[in-house]
């Protein structure tokens, strides 16, 4: 067969091409790999393999000390560890790293690994120290259940199965997948027959495996439900077999080096499958099979790639009845990209919608039958033979065929029993030739690639369908599939899309996210593409190395100019709090942090500075790297923007030099948030001063004698590599003096209308001098509203403002009057 494009090449890697430099020099990769309970670490062999278009595979071996080297080229690598009688280990759990050839690696260390020869009955729980080895087949009974430990190995010597009559639980972790596959200690694997489950009473809970090496693969026979997420099968001849009577949820599952069918589902009456956000690819086999008698089917937002099933490469759907949906899928390279047949079309719906099918040998492919198909919205382009082919007239014939762009191939309609379609006899909404029922001959500007990678913008092909959904801008009609449903996140490095700002990615900006600066300061990666500080979502591959958090570092690198430096502190101010999350609660125990003791005599308008204490003489704080926290207050009782952190002489670092820092005063929200890191990777140990607390008291305060707590929440402290270190933090309590002010207006004016739109009133009972007015919102930022006023009543304009919560603060001669308001759209 032909392809037209390689696509995954495109897709995957194109970001590489910019990243990587010359081939012209070798240079040293180096690190330490342990082995548990050993004092000899020798003979641990490090791979490389290579996962960039540039980078060439290497080998390397530990010494007695751990120590290994090798002389690799620059690029994109996998890095995996492994010796005899040992867990083998991935490198940041998998993920590809890009190295430059001058690196050092983070220590790893094999634990112990038992083999267990297993056969017969199998039931209780397999852990992840232990490899077992199936030597026969073996059987879970009925009322028992096998539980599979993240990490846990379960690999076949031969042809044998897994039969499970009971329960069986398969659920890894990202860090910690389950690996299902041959024994290949003493040779090459040898393919393992199938796992069969046989009717069992419960759910089947399938995520975070890797799966290889089988030929018959996972058959789910009678099975109430199977529930397959983040799993990769590769390497076998069949995949997944869903038999008669099982239902399905098959979500974000990798499958590759198939040799014959991916997924084949014989549905019946009664059962579903949902199957969405797939990634199947690089395969001489078929994507999903299907024959569907009574059993309703989604196929959604799944990305196909390079698959060459002698039948069909992406769908082979045959169709006797149930109601089907075929909709936001990236069909490219394979063979035959749909194959249709539907049997019985009264007691069918099929609907295929929205789907982009480009560059395979043919499109669509419609089978002599019943027809019964509502074909709509889809982009048929570049396709190598025909794009929509139907090669048995006059059957076959679909219900509907409108508003789908067909374009690029040698012949776009061969044989299509459709009158009208195919012949350019008007023009759609965009003045694009068009056939009778508004087909689009010509793509013009439309970028089918740019559709299938996320957030990426491309110039849309309408077709004028009324009905159609609404592209993100709510004004045009997308043809095939749409970006922002694109959803696989498991393998293709788009597993997060970086919000400048949220270093953490805990989805909110703020200090908490300075301590992934400082741990990482000086890392460099990839640049990402058309970065921006705006916060939205914006597409950028992983780099490959986690934070302490598992999150990738790509998300550090706030500006996206490939280096983790000062600079991207910008990001985090200029977004502070576009979204809250809370953090963590405040710690009992630990290091204490306190503040020194206020003034005996603190009067309205007075500056109080407060030493801020961290550890003491009897409990030091040790392998301090990073804090973050906040400290609340009354902000009836402070000076708005007066509340700040002075780390000036701090025995955790010197600003400008080994320290950063960063605070932002929350005025609406009463509170300051503060942290500091070090950026050199230099813990220190140590007690007294931290830094001083800097406060205004607020100098029209009324009340007797009140006083002014100050509370520490959302403790974050940390080394230099994440490990999160217990902090007791002591609240402060501190007395204003008594003094002889006006009461306060908030009790003798009337504020509406709250909401506000476009004008907001404020109307005093008594005559009033105005001496100032000023609106704060959540983010701190402060304005002044145009207003009018009279003795009693001050009009301001509040359309210019945008929608959200505000803290009124109104000054006169008299006292000061403040509240909440929010402005409306």
């Amino acid at each position: 067969m032909t392809f037209r494009l390689p696509f995954t090449t495109q897709l995957h890697w194109l970001w590489l091409l910019l990243l990587m430099c010359p081939l012209v020099s070798l240079a040293q990769t180096q690190g330490n790999a342990f082995l548990q309970g050993e004092t000899n670490h020798q003979g641990i062999r490090v791979i490389f393999t290579p996962v960039s278009v540039v980078g060439q595979a290497d080998t390397a071996f530990t010494n007695a000390a751990g120590l290994y080297s090798a002389n690799i080229q620059a690029g994109v690598y996998k890095i995996a560890f492994d010796k005899a009688g040992f867990n083998p280990r991935q490198y940041a759990s998998g993920q590809a790293q890009a190295l430059t050839g001058t690196d050092t690696l983070q220590d790893v260390t094999l634990s112990t690994l038992f083999y267990k020869y297993i056969s017969g009955a199998v039931q209780d729980t397999f852990y992840e120290d232990t490899v077992y080895i199936a030597v026969n087949d073996i059987v879970v009974p009925h009322t028992t259940t096998l539980h599979l430990q993240p990490g846990t190995h379960l690999w076949f010597d031969g042809p044998h199965a897994l039969t499970v009559f009971g329960g069986f639980e398969a659920v890894g972790t990202p860090a910690k997948p389950i690996y299902i596959s041959a024994d290949s200690t003493t040779g090459p694997p040898e393919l393992w027959e199938n796992i069969l489950f046989n009717n069992p009473a419960d759910t089947i809970r399938i995520e975070y495996c890797d799966i290889s090496f089988g030929d018959e693969g996972m058959l789910f026979d009678i099975s109430p439900m199977v529930i397959l997420r983040n799993n990769r099968f590769h390497h076998s001849t069949h995949a997944v077999w869903m038999q008669s009577g099982s239902s399905s949820v098959m979500e974000e599952n990798e499958f590759y080096s198939i040799t014959d069918v991916c997924v084949t589902l014989a549905g019946t009456q009664g059962t579903s499958h949902d199957i969405s956000c797939n990634y199947l690819h690089d395969s001489p086999a078929s994507g999903i099979i299907t024959y569907q008698s009574g059993s309703d089917l989604n196929i959604l937002a799944n990305t196909f790639v390079n698959l060459a099933g002698i039948y069909a490469g992406a769908l082979d759907l045959v169709l006797e009845s149930g109601d089907v949906l075929v909709q936001d899928n990236a069909i490219l390279n394979t063979t035959v990209g749909i194959k249709l047949l539907v049997i019985d079309s009264i007691n069918t719906t099929t609907t295929i919608l929205n789907n982009l099918i480009y560059g395979n040998n043919t499109g669509i492919l419609l089978r002599a039958a019943d027809g019964g198909a509502v074909i709509q919205m889809n982009a048929i382009m570049d396709n190598v033979l025909y794009g929509v082919a139907q090669p048995y007239p006059p059957g076959g014939t679909p219900d509907v065929f409108t508003y789908n762009l067909v374009s690029g191939s040698p012949d776009n309609y061969y044989n299509l029993n459709v009158p009208g379609v195919g012949t350019i006899i008007t023009t759609n909404a965009n003045g694009t030739p068009a056939d009778g029922y508004l087909n689009i001959a010509d793509p013009g500007l439309y970028d089918p690639m740019a559709s299938v990678i996320p957030f990426m913008q491309t110039p849309l092909a309408n077709a004028g369908d009324p009905n159609a959904p609404l592209d993100q801008d709510g004004t045009v009609t997308d043809i095939g599939v749409r970006s922002d449903f694109y959803c696989f996140t498991g393998f293709q490095g788009y597993n997060a899309l970086v919000f400048p700002g949220d270093a953490d990615y805990n989805q909110a900006a703020n200090v908490w996210d300075l301590l992934s600066i400082g741990q990482h300061f000086g890392t460099t990666g990839p640049a990402r593409p058309n970065a921006s500080l705006a916060w939205q979502g914006q597409t950028m591959s992983d780099w490959g190395v986690l934070q302490s958090n598992g999150e990738d570092l790509k998300h550090v690198d706030t500006d996206g100019d490939g280096v983790i430096h000062a600079s991207d502190t910008a990001a985090i101010m200029l977004n502070y709090n576009s979204t809250h999350n809370s953090i963590s609660g405040k710690q009992n125990g630990g290091i204490p942090m306190y503040l020194g003791t206020p003034p005996q005599s603190m009067n309205p308008g007075d500056t109080i500075v407060m030493p801020l204490y961290l550890g003491t003489f009897d409990t030091l704080a040790t392998d301090i790297y990073g804090m973050a926290f906040a400290l609340t207050y009354d902000s009836s009782m402070v000076e708005p923007g007066s509340f700040r952190i002075d780390f000036d002489s701090s025995w955790v670092g010197t600003e400008g030099q080994d320290l950063l820092t960063l605070q932002k005063d929350l005025f609406v929200q009463e509170k300051i948030d503060v942290a500091f890191t070090r950026n050199d990777q230099m813990d220190q140990s140590g007690y007294g001063r931290i830094a001083n607390v800097i406060v205004v008291l607020d100098e029209d305060i009324a009340k007797a004698a009140m006083p002014l707590h100050l509370n520490f929440v959302d403790m974050v402290a940390q080394d230099h590599s994440g490990q999160e270190i217990s902090i007791g933090a002591q609240d402060a309590v501190m007395e204003v003096q008594t003094t002889d002010i006006a009461p306060d207006f908030d009790l003798v004016a009337n504020v509406y209308p709250n909401p506000s739109r476009e004008r907001l009133v404020v109307a005093f009972r008594e005559a009033v001098i105005i001496e100032k007015i000023a609106l704060w919102n959540l983010q701190g930022q402060s304005f002044t509203p145009a207003y009018t006023s009279t003795t009693n009543r001050v009009e301001m304009q509040m359309g210019e403002l945008p929608a959200g919560i505000y803290l009124l603060r109104v000054e006169t001669q008299e006292g000061r009057l403040h509240r909440r308001i929010q402005v409306v759209d």
